[in-house]
């Protein structure tokens, strides 16, 4: 399967490996879910994307605290709910 047509769901993107790890996900065409703690840190991380040749990439942001299970729930419900097919799932 084409990485055009794959979906990831990477954990904590927005600094360091996760960030790296995004943008060359987006580069090879996949749509990636960008689970974020921080949801200023995670628009940012995007800008920065953006801002570095990503421009066209099929980001989604969406907001996680691993710490809470009621953030957990809440984020598989909206996941869910957005009626996404998950490929991969990277935690980081």
């Amino acid at each position: 399967m084409p990485l055009c047509f794959i979906k990831y769901a990477h954990v904590y993107t927005h600094t360091g490996i996760g960030l790296e790890s995004v943008r060359q996900l987006a580069r090879v065409g996949a749509h990636v879910v960008m689970a974020c703690r921080s949801g200023t840190k995670c628009a940012m991380a995007e800008q920065t994307l953006r801002a570095s040749g990503s421009k066209d990439a099929k980001l989604t942001r969406m907001q996680l605290d691993i710490s809470s299970l009621k953030s957990i729930k809440a984020f598989a419900a909206d996941f869910l709910g957005r009626d996404l097919p998950l490929h991969i799932l990277m935690l980081n």
